[in-house]
Formats: structure tokens, C-alpha cells, sequence
């Protein structure tokens, strides 16, 4: 516990930078190797990935996350090769049919959970404009003292509170109270009151979260979208276990002392990002 809190507050800072006020570049480059390494780290559970598979769908998928970034003509193209490519690698093991099939679907998989995932969270870190009710004032970009900010890179902010504070609500939560299984087929150690302390931690402190980098938010809207983005969280958690679970796998990487890999840490985020941006685009404003 104590090597997690510390790798915690040891990446805390770096993290809020490139989030908040890192350069574009610096940023899309952070998402960039999110998609590259979560991308790896699945597709390792696949033992019939060899290096070249893995660097494919790595490749692909980093340039999925990115495309927000990208013109639309472009953003086209590279929705339309990189399944191409990665099927069409596939035919190099066609003399054995099974793991032909199992690298051609865990690569395109890899693409849609990680690559897309992650390039709707690099949507909502690139709006510029707030989100507020049709006719009301515009307010001016955030800050919280120690700069400025778009409404997208305090919406990716608030997102990452939300979504970790859950983790942490459900976790104590469980190991206090917890007696009911939630999932015993896929997460043994998850409980019902562990799944409600991590919803309730995710309402709430979104909705604190907000009141520091997202102000554009109501008090209302911002429990809401923390609940839902907990929520929603928490199968993303779910669904990465139940891949962990159908490979033995305990952790999906060493990267983060503590926490495992960059898909344990990230796997609720990246469920969390599409939910949150259908929301922010629905009430976006022009």
C-alpha cells in the first residue's frame, strides 16, 4: 500500500501538468504512449502475438488516440488502413488457423478499446469553448492559480478524480465493509459495498474536483457526470479483469509500482472518457 501511494504522489504532479498545461505537443505525445503502452500491455495476454503483432496494433492504436489532433480527411484514412493493416498481417500465420484468428481479434480489439477510447479523452482535452445552458454567459477558460486552461483539459482533469477516487472509495471500502461478491467469476475480491463506496467517492469527488478546475460546472451536473462517470468506471474495471481472468493474468504490466500496469490504472478512465464526452458534446453550445 505504501509503494502505490508513493508512485501515487511521486506521478501526481507530472500528470496534472501535462493535463493542464503542458504544450500540445507535449500532451498528444503523453496520450500517444497511454494508447501505445495500454495497447502492448493487452495484447501481451495474447501469447499468439509475436513482436511484429504487437508492434502493429501498438503503432495503430497510438495513432487512433491521436487523431482528434488531425484533420478529418486524415482521420478517415486512418480509421480505414489501420484495421486493413493489422487484418492483413493476420495472413501471415494463415498455416495455423487459430492463431491467425486469435492475433487478426486481439489486434482490431486493441485498436477499439484502447486507440479509440483514448482518442475521446484527447477530444475532450482539445474543447476550447465552455459548456453552459444555450443564452447564458460564456464563462472565461479555468484556472486555479497557477495558470489558465481550457474547458477540455479540466474536463480530462476532473474525469481522472472522478474516475480514481472511485477506485480508492471502492478499495477501502470493500476491505472494511465488503461481504458480498459483486462478480466472483471475474473479480473474486470486488464486493457490492465496495461497488457502491467507490460510487458514492466518484459523485462526490467529481463533483469537488470540479469545484477546483472545472467552475463551468454546476453543482448538480457535476455530482451527476462524477456518478456516471464512476459508474461507468467501474465496468470498465470489470471488463479489463475479465481479460485478465481469462488469461491468468494478475496485472497488465510492472510499469507502476503498486498499481500494476498502465490499463489497471487506466481501464475505468478509458471507459469513463466516451461517456463523458457524448455528455459535453450533447451540451456543448455552437
Amino acid at each position: 500500500m505504501v509503494v502505490r501511494v508513493v508512485t501515487g504522489l511521486v506521478l501526481a504532479p507530472l500528470v496534472i501538468w501535462l493535463v493542464l498545461f503542458s504544450p500540445q505537443w507535449a500532451g498528444l505525445l503523453f496520450f500517444g504512449l497511454i494508447a501505445w503502452l495500454g495497447t502492448d500491455e493487452l495484447l501481451r495476454m495474447w501469447p499468439e502475438n509475436g513482436r511484429l503483432g504487437r508492434l502493429l496494433g501498438c503503432f495503430g492504436a497510438a495513432l487512433v488516440a491521436v487523431w482528434p489532433a488531425i484533420d478529418a480527411t486524415t482521420l478517415l484514412a486512418i480509421f480505414a488502413l489501420v484495421p486493413v493493416l493489422l487484418l492483413a498481417a493476420s495472413l501471415l500465420d494463415a498455416d495455423d488457423l487459430d492463431v491467425a484468428v486469435k492475433r487478426a481479434t486481439s489486434s482490431v480489439l486493441a485498436i477499439g478499446y484502447v486507440g479509440l477510447m483514448c482518442a475521446t479523452l484527447v477530444a475532450i482535452w482539445q474543447l476550447d469553448g465552455p459548456i453552459v445552458p444555450a443564452g447564458a454567459p460564456q464563462p472565461a477558460a479555468a484556472g486555479i492559480g497557477l495558470g489558465s486552461y481550457t474547458f477540455g483539459r479540466g474536463a480530462v482533469m476532473f474525469l481522472l478524480v472522478a474516475v480514481f477516487c472511485g477506485d480508492t472509495g471502492a478499495y477501502f471500502t470493500g476491505r472494511t465493509l465488503g461481504r458480498h461478491k459483486l462478480f466472483a467469476a471475474v473479480s473474486p475480491k470486488k464486493t457490492v459495498e465496495g461497488a457502491i463506496g467507490g460510487l458514492v467517492a466518484s459523485t462526490f469527488g467529481g463533483w469537488a474536483a470540479a469545484l477546483v478546475v472545472l467552475p463551468a460546472l454546476g453543482h448538480v451536473e457535476a455530482l451527476a457526470i462524477g456518478g456516471l462517470c464512476g459508474l461507468v468506471g467501474q465496468i470498465g474495471d470489470l471488463t479489463e479483469s475479465l481479460f485478465k481472468r481469462a488469461h491468468n493474468t494478475k496485472d497488465s504490466g510492472r510499469l507502476l509500482p503498486g498499481h500494476g500496469g498502465v490499463l489497471d490504472r487506466l481501464d475505468g478512465v478509458l471507459f469513463a472518457a466516451p461517456v463523458l464526452y457524448a455528455w459535453l458534446v450533447l451540451l456543448r453550445v455552437g
